[in-house]
């Protein structure tokens, strides 16, 4: 299971890109959430492994990126920076001839704010050139090559975190919200947990430093904070020094675990990484 995360920022971000990961593996490929300044992230993505192919550099082995290259899109809810770039992403997919469907799974009650930003992808056209297959969130049992399960949060509008697991290893993705004792016990399983952490202070619909330290996680879980107010960042990063298993995710965190046994998951030293973000 490789990881890519696209963006770390919140909603008003001015300088990390919002929120969105990329979860590979066994040839599928999964973005998770879709706000207006993830596709350009995404496309930075595709032009650099383009790149690498051409130079034949050490980032030559990861495979090349185009409009085929993401089986299905995952959203957490309907908040315009975790959906909206949903209509530049689709809009280019198209415009570069995809034929292959795409999957878009979401809460069905959010189904009509998703396909407005669709239709909006193919204007002045009617349909686009390719299938979307919409999946009910709440039903899911799998996405691709992972068993899949979702748990709320406690937020604005109805959020849906997303535990990924393999025969061997496990991701989870809050989205946006604080977490509900569901949403706990999944993180706390996982071998990778990404949570929002808006504020430092307990807060009643957002992810808060104050809730997050106080969970069990073992040290076979490594935690990675994202979705921070700007104005908190820096004391975040003080607060994960004396936590070794928590760090503050980054734009560009690249992560591997690796299917052979639990002693090869490798993070690229993500306490070095996320110092530089």
């Amino acid at each position: 299971m490789q990881l890519k995360m696209l963006g770390c920022g919140d909603a008003y971000d001015s300088v990390n890109t919002n929120a969105s990961m990329l979860v590979t593996q066994d040839n599928f490929t999964l973005l998770i959430d879709c706000g207006p300044t993830v596709p350009q992230a995404f496309f930075a993505e595709v032009l650099a492994r383009r790149a690498h192919k051409n130079v034949g550099d050490a980032g030559a082995n990861k495979p090349c990126m185009n409009e085929d290259s993401i089986d299905a899109i995952y959203l957490t809810h309907a908040h315009p920076d975790h959906c909206l770039g949903l209509t530049t992403l689709v809009n280019w997919m198209n415009a570069k001839g995809r034929t292959k469907p795409l999957a878009i799974i979401g809460q069905e009650t959010q189904w009509p704010i998703f396909k407005s930003l669709l239709q909006f992808a193919s204007w002045p056209q009617t349909s686009l050139n390719f299938e979307c297959e919409w999946v009910d969130s709440l039903t899911i049992t799998d996405i691709g090559p992972w068993s899949a399960k979702t748990s709320p949060t406690l937020h604005a509008v109805n959020n849906l975190s997303l535990y990924l697991s393999n025969d061997r290893h496990a991701f989870f993705y809050s989205g946006d919200g604080r977490l509900t004792s569901e949403g706990e016990a999944l993180a706390v399983q996982a071998d990778i947990a990404f949570l929002e952490c808006e504020y430092l202070l307990s807060h009643e619909s957002h992810g808060a430093w104050q809730d997050i330290c106080r969970l069990p996680f073992t040290t076979e879980t490594h935690c990675f904070l994202y979705h921070i107010d700007p104005q908190y960042r820096a004391e975040l990063k003080r607060q994960c020094e004396s936590k070794p298993n928590t760090s503050v995710a980054h734009d560009g965190l690249r992560l591997s675990l690796a299917s052979a046994s639990m002693s090869t998951k490798t993070f690229h030293n993500p306490k070095a990484q996320t110092n530089v973000a």
